[in-house]
């Protein structure tokens, strides 16, 4: 159950990268618990780590994710 919900997650934060959607990214980054992100994280290639560490960063929500 746990890698399904990771594999929803991923998808969701891939498309909505791909849509350069910033809006509904950082709502889903608000949502997702940091642990969660974490995992998350290795999953993505280097361009979306990169795209979603910035969103983080300007939430100040890195803190929490590392």
């Amino acid at each position: 159950m746990f890698q399904h919900e990771i594999s929803v997650l991923r998808d969701t934060f891939r498309r909505l990268i791909r849509r350069h959607a910033k809006t509904n990214i950082t709502k889903l980054i608000t949502k997702t618990h940091p642990a969660d992100m974490a995992v998350l994280y290795r999953f993505f290639t280097d361009m979306e780590q990169k795209t979603l560490f910035n969103l983080m960063m300007d939430m100040e929500q890195v803190s929490e994710f590392l």
